[in-house]
């Protein structure tokens, strides 16, 4: 329970964090508008490739993340059904799934 709400933390404020951390927080965007997702994976300095966005919600995140050709992973906890329009790369149900998708990704290199 402890090692889920630490990644729980830090999946739901990392995104928000490196923006501000890297001087993005007068933004004039936000999710799901690319330009934020842009800004966000040039800051990092890893290849974009290397970049897998995990979000909770089709609409904001997934739509920006695939608007900056970003992989992208839907936490979704409550198995709700998506939408036609959807596709992500990846869904999970819980947070420690991550860490499969991660090995198997790192093993296919």
């Amino acid at each position: 329970m402890r090692r889920n709400l630490h990644i729980s933390q830090v999946l739901e404020y990392s995104f928000r964090d490196t923006l501000l951390q890297l001087g993005y927080d007068g933004v004039p965007a936000a999710k799901p508008d690319r330009l934020i997702f842009d800004q966000a994976v040039a800051s990092l300095g890893v290849p974009q490739a290397d970049i897998l966005f995990v979000g909770d919600n089709l609409k904001d995140d997934y739509e920006g993340a695939r608007a900056a050709g970003i992989d992208f992973c839907y936490y979704n906890p409550g198995r709700k059904p998506a939408d036609g329009d959807s596709t992500p790369d990846y869904t999970i149900h819980a947070l420690f799934e991550l860490e499969a998708i991660i090995s198997r990704e790192e093993e296919q290199r």
